[in-house]
């Protein structure tokens, strides 16, 4: 198996790539009363089913944003 590191430029316009972080937002917690947000960092096959004990999926490789600072388009990468 080939792992790649994400590019460095956009191919779009060949602006550089900056890391960002993708999240969630989620329903209100009980106790702060406040918004609940969950990172979104991996990703499961397609065909992926939830499993015992917490019904999760199985994990096959998490998910890298990247996000153009002349463009502002946001890349997703999946690295196993």
């Amino acid at each position: 198996m080939i792992r790649r590191k994400p590019p460095e430029d956009c191919p779009d316009c060949g602006g550089r790539l900056k890391p960002v972080k993708r999240f969630g937002r989620g329903w209100e917690g009980p106790i702060t009363r406040t918004a609940i947000d969950t990172e979104v960092a991996h990703y499961a096959r397609a065909d992926a089913e939830r499993g015992p004990p917490h019904m999760k999926f199985r994990r096959a490789g998490s998910v890298h944003t990247l996000l153009c600072t002349e463009c502002r388009r946001i890349f997703l990468y999946g690295v196993p």
